[in-house]
Order: C-alpha cells, then sequence, then structure tokens
C-alpha cells in the first residue's frame, strides 16, 4: 500500500512539474501582453507582476502601420479550406484504401510524402508559382498546404475508419444503398470523432507553419506566423506586440478545440477496445 501511494504521489507530481513547465510561459505571454509600457518588459530588471493592465498593444496591431486584421483573415482562410480540403480527400481515399484497395505499402507511400521537410520542396514551388502566376494567391498557397496534409490526413482518417465494422458497409450495399450513402449514414457518424481530431490537427499544423507562408507570399496573402516575424524591426524586436500577436496567435487554436473537445477524448481512444 506505501508502495503504490508513493507510486501515485510520485506520478501527480511528475504530472504538477510538467503541467507547470508548459503554462508557465503561456501565462507569462498573456500577461506580458497588457503590459503598456515596452520598459517593463524589457528593461525592468526584475519581472513585475502587479501593473495596470492596458489593451493599448492590441490597439496598435489593428491600427497602422501594423493593421495585422489582413494576416488574421488570411492565416483563416486558408487554414479553414485547407483543413475542408484535406478532410474531404482524406476521408473518401481512407475509405477506398480500407474498404476496396487494402494496401499498406500503398499507405505507406503515400504518407512518406509527410516526411519530406518543407525546405525540400519550397524553392521548386517558387519557381513554378512565380511561373505560373499562384505566387501570393489564397489558390496557391491553400494547394501546397493541401498536398503537403491530405497524406497526414488520409492515414489517420482510414485507421478510423478500419475500426468501424465491415459488416454494416455490407449491410447497407445489400439494403441497396451506394457506397456514397454508406459513407454519409455509416462510416462519418461513427468515425466522427477520429475525423475531428484529424481536421484539429491538420488545422493546427496549417495555422503554426511558416516557411511555406514566408517564402509563396507577399503583402496579399501573408499569415499571422509570417506577421510575427516583421516585427523584428531595425530597431529591435518590439516585444510588447509580439506578446500580443502570439495570444492572437493562440486563441482560434484553443476555440477550435473546445467546439471539438468532446469529439477529442473520443477520437483520440477510439477503436482501443473492440
Amino acid at each position: 500500500m506505501k508502495t503504490n501511494t508513493a507510486i501515485k504521489i510520485l506520478g501527480y507530481a511528475i504530472l504538477v512539474l510538467a503541467s507547470t513547465i508548459i503554462l508557465v510561459p503561456i501565462v507569462w505571454t498573456v500577461i506580458s501582453s497588457f503590459k503598456a509600457y515596452y520598459e517593463d518588459l524589457v528593461y525592468s530588471p526584475v519581472p513585475i507582476l502587479f501593473f495596470v493592465p492596458s489593451l493599448v498593444n492590441y490597439v496598435k496591431l489593428f491600427t497602422v502601420p501594423y493593421l495585422a486584421q489582413r494576416n488574421i483573415l488570411n492565416s483563416l482562410i486558408i487554414s479553414g479550406f485547407t483543413t475542408g480540403i484535406a478532410i474531404g480527400l482524406g476521408t473518401f481515399s481512407g475509405y477506398a484504401l480500407s474498404r476496396l484497395w487494402r494496401s499498406k505499402n500503398l499507405t505507406f507511400f503515400i504518407l512518406s510524402i509527410r516526411f519530406l521537410p518543407p525546405i525540400s520542396f519550397v524553392v521548386p514551388l517558387y519557381l513554378l508559382y512565380t511561373a505560373s502566376g499562384l505566387l501570393d494567391t489564397y489558390p496557391g498557397l491553400i494547394l501546397a498546404y493541401t498536398a503537403f496534409n491530405v497524406p497526414f490526413a488520409l492515414w489517420l482518417i482510414r485507421g478510423f475508419i478500419e475500426d468501424v465494422p465491415t459488416d454494416l458497409d455490407d449491410s447497407m450495399i445489400l439494403d441497396g444503398y451506394s457506397r456514397l450513402q454508406t459513407i454519409r449514414k455509416i462510416i462519418l457518424p461513427l468515425a466522427a470523432p477520429g475525423i475531428a481530431v484529424t481536421a484539429l490537427f491538420t488545422f493546427i499544423f496549417v495555422w503554426n507553419e511558416f516557411l511555406i507562408a514566408f517564402v509563396l507570399t507577399r503583402a496579399s496573402t501573408s499569415t499571422l506566423a509570417v506577421f510575427i516575424v516583421g516585427l523584428n524591426t531595425n530597431f529591435g524586436f518590439e516585444w510588447e506586440l509580439l506578446f500580443a500577436t502570439t495570444v492572437i496567435q493562440m486563441v482560434p487554436m484553443l476555440l477550435v478545440v473546445i467546439f471539438l473537445q468532446r469529439y477529442i477524448a473520443r477520437g483520440l481512444t477510439f477503436g482501443a477496445v473492440k
């Protein structure tokens, strides 16, 4: 009994320590975003914990010369469309590889595309986009992100679909339903938790991605991740704006997690118990 109690205490202590390591930088970023004076962030010899909160940093981001709302809107559009297209293609392709063409080698080959680091294809993409007129356009960036994230979405969704019994498919087909009707009435409802988790991961990947957006965009379609780099001026980093922008960068991901939280736990354990 004493041994079990000691193990539990040690486990809780590790969890508390890990949570503290993760949460302290996030909490400090949020607190710093409300500090109105640059000196409080950079030149103060000790961290300032008591101060008058201010929204001046957020106001600056949405006024000249920053106007971050364009970058926020670009990130939302690109991340949203990419996630929708990747999940759609991943669902139908995952169903095909799970039910119609069971090939682990083909699935692994498709997933291996995701293994490539973005730096390996971003330069050829830049040359191709410059010649085709897709540089600094929504379709160009969405196409690049979709090609990079579909293998990941397909691989995950295929695993979730395989956990759905094939007997359900057979009974639907015997009843006269088509493959599309089977996907809509059986596969999508049962695999919804896994698909939601895949959508969450895909959205986070695209929302936080920097290199591809930095190379393939200019002023018209640059994302919030690219905007953050622009805060490094000739006079130094604008730390107060960096903290505020980082908080804004976190908000959409938190909202997505909140709305999908009832699916996340089910999706992460989907198929664990047969």
